[in-house]
């Protein structure tokens, strides 16, 4: 995962992903995020650029609603994964 996303998520603004379809920012983003792409898919990365100018054009480019995917890589919840996960097995 990019180590930057978590910023990006606080934008609330839409992200164009580059990722391969199994990665975890595509995970993250879900199945039916828009603005994601495979860095083959040059069909799709058009698309997804001239969607934006269109938006952005009409004045149009709304806000979206990253809180979850925020709150998911936060630094509270990245410790208590690491605390039950990684050290609960540790030192049983």
């Amino acid at each position: 995962m990019l180590g930057k996303l978590g910023d990006y998520f606080s934008f609330n603004k839409p992200i164009i992903a580059l990722t391969p379809n199994n990665s975890e920012t595509s995970r993250l983003l879900g199945a039916d995020y828009f603005f994601k792409a495979a860095l083959n898919d040059i069909d799709k990365q058009k698309e997804i650029v001239e969607k934006l100018y269109v938006l952005w054009k009409a004045d149009n480019l709304k806000t979206i609603d990253l809180s979850e995917q925020q709150e998911y890589v936060s630094a509270n919840n990245i410790r208590a994964i690491f605390s039950t996960q990684i050290l609960q097995p540790l030192s049983t």
